[in-house]
């Protein structure tokens, strides 16, 4: 294959979108916490990453979490065509790597156990003076949260002086920082306010008094929907909640670019790179800053690069041939929180441009009110209560709400009537659920709970699962009073996993519970994400792992299936910590 056809399949692979082309002396510097290795990609030898680098073209590349992938450095960035390479400590937990088209000198290594909980490495390279750091990651724990901030001040406080604050020091004057720094910024404040997130902000005040500029706040400031505005009010008075999150759930901004006065009068631009890859390939997104060349030093020349094996992609269009309907199950976070303050603009344009026939939404409770507040339970709330209002704007005239037991109601909404079956509700059900009847088709939409808590009875979490979807099942598809009805489908967030996708798990040394699943698999006949795409896991946690939405069917229903997907794009990147899961069928004959 010759490396013009190799550029075209990547071209297919992923979007144009935000590519950005390089003047003649300009660099491009991109920063990813690739996440235990890159360990989604291992299973076709890293194929994936190695072409996407290809296709992004970056002069300098840093790589956080680079463990298990540090000792064939050199092998993957000939493949991507950089000679130089440099590694913060082979033998740290979570090494920083580092490759080049330009030549670099090591000037020291940040790996002093007492000072640094992973370390980093500082270089130079191409006129600057860049140091890459993976900071000390939480550990999850509340109690421990101060201790590890203190932890990271100490961080940041020593790589200031060994590097940018160290007058014995020769430098160039143009000093960088990235890399998974780990800290909350406290221009992110009210982002971390409005969900409810722990955050603390002294690290990266430290950070900031040696390194005056982020730019990706600085330079992603009102940028497009769902990226980072100005944390103030938006033009109609309201909070502005939205971020330029790095981290998968919406759950922060831990990777960054911080600058002196020097580089900042170099930038060109600044971006997160989403795309398929990026979307499902680490918990962190990608980082990329353009930079003018400081004077008198020359372009690097490109190197050939060896043919890489293409990468496997998701199957699956979604185009809807005649005759056939469009059913999408979609958990919007909050209702939709990541669109509340643009009145759901950008989600119902999203809506129209998919044009499901059927809507299935988890989570469609409006949690906050416009001032950001949160609204406690049962209260006056725009989802579900304008439900029929906010549908008609996706020409959806039918719609229906499920059981209204807490915060999480799972609504549908259609483009032809439904036909009210029962609610699913009661105290087998920590959110509950609808049966209804759409096309000749019984949708049986629920969402299980997400705690792993034991219950007041004694039940662990998966147990009560299994027991919320079997009462589900029981009440609907094995219900003797609707043993006549032919066609079958029960989707939803299922807070659980497939036994079927164990085998991934397994490879990622991920260790879950599959009894909720299992009982599932055995009573309907298709996982139909699954069974359309060959068996290939489509993560439906965004930026994560996990695949926890499902759409399962009958026989008679999966017969008329023509395609099936987890939809990958820019709004679903940021709208929620879930992607919509999506099929096309063809439609019963009346």
């Amino acid at each position: 294959m010759t490396k013009r056809i190799l550029s075209l399949i990547l071209c297919c692979c992923l979007p144009l979108v935000g590519r950005q082309s390089l003047q003649a002396q300009s660099l491009k510097l991109i920063e990813y916490n690739i996440k235990d290795g890159m360990q989604y990609d291992r299973w076709q030898d890293y194929a994936g990453l190695v072409n996407w680098v290809l296709l992004q073209d970056p002069d300098i590349l840093v790589l956080c979490e680079g463990q298990g992938f540090a000792e064939r450095l050199p092998e993957f960035a000939a493949r991507w065509g950089h000679p130089y390479t440099a590694v913060s400590s082979p033998d740290g937990s979570c090494p920083v790597l580092v490759t080049s088209r330009y030549p670099l000198e090591t000037v020291q290594r940040l790996d002093n156990p007492a000072l640094y909980a992973n370390g980093g490495i500082h270089l130079r390279i191409a006129g600057f003076d860049l140091v890459a750091f993976q900071g000390l990651e939480s550990g999850g724990k509340p109690a421990l949260l101060e201790k590890e901030e203190g932890k990271r001040v100490a961080e940041m406080a020593a790589v200031s002086a060994q590097t940018i604050g160290n007058p014995l020091l020769r430098s160039t004057g143009r000093w960088i920082l990235t890399g998974s720094l780990c800290g909350q910024s406290p221009v992110d404040s009210l982002y971390y306010d409005m969900r409810h997130i722990p955050a603390l902000f002294d690290a990266m005040r430290c950070a900031a008094a040696s390194w005056k500029h982020d730019l990706v706040a600085e330079r992603l400031e009102n940028a497009r929907p769902g990226g980072l505005a100005d944390y103030g009010l938006t033009s109609a008075g309201k909070p502005n909640i939205r971020m330029e999150s790095s981290l998968s759930y919406g759950k922060g901004r831990s990777d960054y670019f911080l600058c002196n006065d020097a580089v900042d009068a170099l930038v060109e631009g600044v971006r997160t790179i989403r795309d398929p890859f990026t979307f499902r390939a680490s918990d962190h997104l990608p980082m990329e800053v353009t930079l003018r060349l400081p004077e008198g030093i020359a372009r690097a020349a490109k190197l050939p690069v060896a043919e890489t094996p293409v990468p496997v992609e998701y199957a699956g269009k979604g185009e809807v041939p005649p005759g056939c309907l469009k059913m999408i199950d979609y958990n919007i976070l909050y209702g939709m929180v990541n669109d509340q303050v643009n009145h759901y603009d950008n989600f119902v344009a999203w809506v129209r441009k998919q044009a499901p026939d059927i809507l299935v939404l988890c989570e469609g409770r409006s949690d906050y009110y416009d001032d950001g507040v949160r609204n406690p339970s049962f209260k006056p709330a725009y989802l579900p209560d304008s439900l029929a209002v906010l549908a008609r704007r996706w020409d959806h005239p039918y719609v229906f709400v499920g059981a209204y037991q807490d915060d999480h109601p799972v609504l549908i909404t259609s483009k032809y009537p439904i036909t009210p079956v029962q609610k699913l509700e009661g105290e087998r059900y920590k959110h509950g659920g609808l049966h209804v009847k759409v096309c000749g088709i019984n949708v049986v939409a629920t969402h299980t709970t997400p705690a792993n808590k034991p219950t007041a009875d004694g039940k662990s979490g998966p147990d009560f699962r299994r027991e919320e979807l079997a009462t589900a099942v029981g009440q609907t598809m094995q219900n003797r009073a609707y043993r006549r009805e032919k066609y079958w489908v029960l989707t939803g967030d299922l807070n659980s996993v497939s036994p079927s996708d164990s085998a991934y798990y397994n490879r990622h040394g991920v260790d879950r519970s599959y009894v909720e699943q299992a009982y599932l698999r055995d009573t309907f006949a298709h996982d139909v994400v699954l069974d359309w795409n060959g068996g290939q896991m489509q993560p439906s946690v965004r930026h994560g792992l996990y695949r926890i939405d499902f759409l399962y069917t009958n026989e008679a229903l999966y017969r008329r299936v023509v395609s099936a997907r987890t939809i990958v794009d820019e709004f679903t990147d940021y709208a929620s910590d879930h992607l919509p899961v999506e099929m096309v069928f063809r439609a019963p004959k009346k």
